[in-house]
């Protein structure tokens, strides 16, 4: 057998010791690469998740910083939106309050930006916009800064009608205010108390609205009948009949409150209950009265202020619809004078315009007449003329 070396020319037995070694030292360089470069991968994923991140949390604080600006100009635009309503409240433009609640309901127990933070319940000087706002959610335990809270503020201004409206809506009637005053401290002695303050800083509830009353009627018979009147000629209401003075204004407000439950014997902070304050003051025999009354004997002497005050209620009731009834009757009297003297001036224009037209035939009459005469006088004369000329010829 030949010798492998001779055959090939080199030793085999060599170059496959070679080849292993090449082989094994591949082997051992390979990993270490492989190592290395996924060594290098995993820092690059690790650098690409470090960016992310921090892209992450810069839109993050990019999103908070512009949801911030988004609220604080939400905040800005809804505050401007309650000072509005406020003022519109406190001029009682009932057309722009309800415009602005249109358009942002949720604002009408915000509190104005102000010392006092009343509400836009706090600044109404008519009862109509107290009962409007009201419809439209206001609450009416809502509290300024003192503790005051719209009732405060009504029974202050002796406004009865709204104060009437405020407790029908759940206004409670024994709410410790400024210096721990209950309404029935500020409707007993009204006058000796600092005021509830406005948004501008003082008392501008006037007395203008001390004569609103109580009670509505249902007029809806005559109001059905006066369709066509002007809106200057609307139906009068309860609001319409006046308490003569202040003094009964204030009898009549004590009378509602203490018929809705009023507490006689709370005390302010100065330790005064109503009929103390009162009589510290010595104003208004009547309320004093109805106080000393109701503290001596309770219940039953509730009880007949209750029944004082209905019949009181019903007797202006009854004023009101004879007045209204009254309005009515005037109105349709009114209107048949209106329509009386529309019929006549009618009939006049109808009679000118006949006679103006009866004019027209005469004269128009006349002139065929007179032209028909001309024409029969042309023809004779024309027939004349050749009787004439014939007669010549012979």
């Amino acid at each position: 057998m030949i010798p492998a070396t001779t055959m090939s020319g080199f030793d085999s037995t060599a170059a496959r010791t070679t080849l292993n070694s090449a082989t094994r030292i591949l082997k051992e360089v390979i990993p270490e690469e492989d190592e290395k470069e996924k060594e290098e991968k995993e820092k690059e994923k690790e650098e690409e998740e470090e960016e992310e991140e921090e892209e992450e949390e810069e839109e993050e604080e990019e999103e908070e910083e512009n949801k911030e600006d988004q609220e604080e100009l939400w905040k800005v635009a809804r505050q401007r939106s309650t000072e509005k309503l406020i003022r519109a409240s406190f001029e009682n433009k009932l057309a722009d309050i309800d415009n602005i609640l249109t358009s942002e309901e949720n604002i009408i127990n915000s509190a104005a930006n102000s010392a006092e933070e009343e509400r836009a319940l706090h600044v109404c000087s008519s009862s109509k916009t107290v009962n409007f706002l009201i419809k439209r959610g206001a609450d009416v335990q809502v509290r300024k800064r003192n503790k005051d809270q719209p009732l405060h503020v009504q029974c202050y201004a002796k406004n009865l009608k709204a104060i009437q409206y405020l407790l029908e809506a759940g206004a409670d009637v024994n709410s410790r205010g400024d210096c721990g005053n209950s309404p029935l401290h500020l409707a007993a002695s009204a006058a000796k108390i600092a005021p509830p303050k406005t948004r501008t800083g003082g008392n501008e509830m006037t007395s203008k609205n001390n004569s609103e009353n109580v009670f509505e009627t249902d007029e809806s018979d005559i109001e059905k009948e006066d369709q066509c009147d002007d809106d200057d000629d609307d139906e009068g209401s309860l609001d319409d009949v006046k308490i003569e003075t202040d003094d009964n204004t204030r009898v009549r407000i004590v009378m509602e409150l203490i018929s809705r439950g009023a507490d006689v014997h709370a005390k302010n902070d100065n330790a005064q209950t109503p009929l103390l304050l009162l009589s510290n003051t010595q104003e208004n025999e009547s309320v004093a009265e109805l106080l000393f009354k109701v503290q001596n004997r309770g219940q039953s002497a509730r009880e007949e202020i209750k029944q004082d005050l209905a019949r009181l209620k019903l007797q202006e009731a009854i004023v009101l619809r004879r007045e209204n009834l009254h309005k009515a009757r005037m109105k349709r009297e009114a209107r048949k004078n209106k329509a009386l003297a529309v019929k006549r001036a009618h009939e006049r224009e109808v009679h000118d315009l006949e006679t103006k037209l009866n004019f027209m035939e005469n004269k128009e009459r006349e002139r065929i007449e007179e032209e028909q005469e001309k024409e029969r006088l042309r023809i004779e004369a024309k027939k004349a003329k050749a009787k004439a000329k014939k007669a010549s010829k012979r």
